[in-house]
């Protein structure tokens, strides 16, 4: 039961950034001008790595932790950093809690790990 709760945290958590990210980015995504660095950064970060991550979480791959963990921080380091480069822009505050909802999020996929660990782990039996 709680492998099954977990799919759906994986699955609504990513899908919903997933989609957010599609819903941001549909300009972008849709002309070939507006694409540099900072929005493959984006697609890479927002959009592939939480597909991967539902793939990996269904599949039951033992990286699938590492994967829905490391992805939210990884996008958030790229939100501080744009948020620190960009200090004085009206959307610094913007880009400051978009960094630290992906560090929230972030934290939340690790409790949610944490605390199906039983699932993960082989059951030793007592000596």
């Amino acid at each position: 039961m709680k492998k099954i709760a977990r799919f759906i945290w994986v699955f609504a958590a990513n899908a919903f950034v997933a989609g957010f990210t599609i819903m941001r980015l549909g300009a972008a995504l849709s002309s070939r001008e507006t694409r540099d660095l900072e929005v493959w950064f984006e697609i890479v970060l927002e959009l592939i790595f939480p597909i991967l991550g539902i793939i990996l979480e269904g599949t039951g791959r033992q990286s699938a932790k590492w994967a829905n963990i490391g992805w939210p921080i990884a996008a958030g380091i790229l939100w501080l950093a744009e948020a620190l480069w960009w200090r004085s822009d009206p959307f610094f505050g913007v880009l400051l809690i978009l960094s630290f909802g992906m560090f929230i999020l972030a934290a939340l996929m690790a409790l949610v790990y944490w605390t199906t660990k039983s699932l993960d782990e082989p059951q030793q039996q007592p000596s």
